[in-house]
């Protein structure tokens, strides 16, 4: 068999089971920036004879513990040719801008095969013609000026006090925030359901507020997640056991376009594939303090604090502290999966941190190790293994339960989880170890990022290119770019994952949407989404970069006025390379506006300080076309 190799690309299932290398070209568009249309023109093109070779497919999925599901590959029939060039729209919140685009993301496929794959046929470059105008039109990605609130915190009268208290404290960090009860939305806005009636609302104060933070204070009986239908073949008839349902909060942060309820055609089933319109990208950032009581919801606010504290303090080593544990999910293939995730997600891994590893195949990974290493507190822990809504399976006889969070001693040295591991965030119907974590007052975790149903992953080491496996990745990847949200993270892993994923298409394996079950099943984050991950103490500096429309040139003399909680702080003048620099800035979220002579060019811009890098904004002049070769 044969594989191909692009350099540049990466690899792509469109066509039966066949690998295809695939480059991915995400553009942002503005508000009020139409996308008319794209022509492309395709280089020179050569043929390679593949009489003597037989194709070969990709690493085949099958859900994590459920082994028997991976059968063999088998080779690829191919009977109609694949479009050199795809694209599609998307719309979504810019994790780190803070603000609302329009993504065209496009798709190039620099080799297919020939009929009955016989010959390769390869082109050497591709020329994009992508056209769009601007001031055509808003099509409600912003508000048009400043925001009245950022945060809106989502609960129930009995946990009213604590949502209150809450929202004091993050009007004191300069996070405008407004809290609304179920109560108060079931009986002010319209809707099919409860749950479409908090999206109602939600959807609302994106267009009047200019919101950016939900906060859900509350568990699946206080504040309902929506149960999308994504069956996978996996024990679908028997919702005690995995089902056809999966819990997604994601239903409540993608509410733009806001003509796309999930339910177009009306039925009883919700984000059903291929019947709905479902774009998938967040527009707020969301999460879930999964709280049943208000002694809990106290419990949860006390949290935060003290994590705030222990990160904060001058003793933090422990914090820069990653512990990677990993298990062979499938022994019937070669490679440990999940130490091969693992590998994966230290490679990515920002170097401040101390990678600690704990692998089955190494023989230390056990119930005692994890929680003597967990009660040293740590910044991230990372597990890939089997799951069960109160459990994480270790390897062999070692099981790490529910209850057994009880003996963690990390205090407030709380470690944001990320688990690939099957139903370890149910939440909706059962009490899960991912809420175990949060709920303990003594230590356990700040946040979880886990599989809410049953996950699946490629076998062997194909294990981090796909589903539970690459959106590990991305959730690593993303709290290593420096002070970040946990709101910022969770989104920019969904975010990435569904524009560089076959989301809209059924596995080849199995004909079912295990690319779009990925996403929702992963859409809660049950944590603070506002809450920094890393050291935010101090003053920071702020660089902004300023370029003309198509980011090709850097503009001089642009105004840049700087703003926190509705006071100008600052304003400045941009260099000759288009920079201009604001120093001893406390932690918070600012406002900047941009104008030339005058003349408004860009702005209002959110943005959260400390950032990972210099923030780059785009002065729009005029109408333009631009060239992609």
């Amino acid at each position: 068999m044969i594989g191909l190799s692009v350099e540049g690309c990466d690899y792509i299932r469109p066509l039966g089971q066949l690998l295809l290398p695939v480059k991915i070209l995400v553009f942002e568009l503005g508000d009020g920036e139409e996308f008319l249309g794209l022509d492309f023109k395709v280089g020179e093109m050569r043929v390679f004879p593949l009489s003597s070779y037989e194709l070969g497919p990709g690493f085949r999925p099958a859900p994590i513990g459920r082994p028997d599901h991976a059968q063999p590959c088998r080779p690829v029939a191919l009977d109609r040719p694949w479009p050199w060039i795809t694209y599609r729209l998307h719309y979504g919140l810019d994790p780190f801008e803070l603000e609302r685009k329009r993504f065209l993301v496009i798709h190039i496929y620099p080799i297919q095969y020939g009929p009955g794959g016989h010959e390769l046929l390869w082109i050497s470059s591709v020329e994009l013609i992508i056209r769009f105008e601007e001031g055509r039109g808003s099509v409600g990605l912003s508000r048009g000026g400043p925001p009245k609130a950022l945060m809106m915190v989502i609960t129930n009268e009995e946990l009213l006090p604590a949502a209150e208290e809450l929202a004091s404290l993050k009007n004191a960090t300069g996070i405008s925030t407004v809290v609304r009860t179920v109560e108060w939305i079931d009986g002010h806005y319209g809707g099919r359901d409860l749950q479409e009636k908090i999206r109602n609302c939600i959807t609302n104060a994106v267009e009047e507020l200019g919101i950016i933070f939900v906060l859900i204070l509350g568990d699946h009986d206080v504040v309902p997640a929506r149960l999308v239908y994504i069956p996978d073949g996996v024990e679908d008839t028997v919702e005690a056991e995995d089902g056809s349902l999966v819990e997604t909060d994601l239903y409540y942060a993608d509410v733009l376009p806001s003509n796309l309820t999930w339910n177009d055609d009306g039925d009883s089933l919700w984000g059903e594939l291929p019947d709905e319109q479902i774009d998938m990208l967040p527009d707020v950032l969301l999460g879930r303090l999964p709280a049943s009581s208000l002694e809990e919801a106290m419990l949860l606010l006390g949290k935060l604090e003290n994590y705030t504290n222990a990160v904060c303090s001058s003793e933090n080593e422990w914090f820069f502290k990653a512990i990677l544990a990993g298990t062979d999910l499938f022994l019937e293939y070669a490679g440990p999966e999940g130490e091969i995730v693992k590998a994966e997600v230290a490679s990515r891994l920002s170097s401040k941190f101390r990678c600690i590893r704990l692998y089955e195949t190494a023989g230390n990974l056990t119930r005692s190790s994890l929680i003597s290493h967990i009660s040293r507190g740590c910044g991230l822990l990372n597990f890939v293994g089997h799951g069960d809504p109160d459990a994480w399976f270790l390897g062999g006889m070692e099981i790490f339960f529910s209850s057994d969070v009880a003996y963690l001693g990390n205090k407030a040295k709380l470690p944001v989880i990320i688990a690939a591991a099957c139903s370890t965030a149910r939440f909706s119907d059962r009490d899960c170890i991912a809420e175990a974590l949060l709920l303990e007052e003594d230590g356990g975790a700040i946040a979880y990022l886990g599989s809410t149903r049953v996950a699946w992953m490629p076998v062997s080491y194909g294990a981090p290119t796909a589903l539970a496996g690459l959106i590990d990745v991305l959730f690593s990847e993303a709290f290593s770019r420096g002070p970040v949200l946990l709101g910022q993270a969770w989104a920019y892993a969904i975010t990435n994952y569904t524009l560089s994923s076959p989301v809209y298409e059924p596995d080849p394996y199995t004909g079912y949407y295990l690319d779009w079950k990925t996403v929702a099943e992963y859409g809660t984050l049950l944590g603070d989404p506002s809450l920094t991950f890393y050291n935010a103490t101090g003053t920071y500096d702020l660089i902004v970069k300023c370029t003309d429309a198509d980011g090709e040139h850097p503009m001089e003399g642009i105004e840049v006025r700087l703003s926190f909680m509705g006071t100008l702080m600052a304003q400045n003048i941009t260099n000759q390379d288009g920079l201009v620099e604001f120093k001893g800035l406390v932690p918070g979220v600012y406002e900047l506006n941009f104008s030339f002579m005058g003349l408004k060019v860009a702005g209002p811009k959110k943005v959260f300080v400390p950032r990972p890098g210099k923030l780059v904004v785009r002065c729009y002049f005029l109408d333009l076309e631009f060239y992609v070769t």
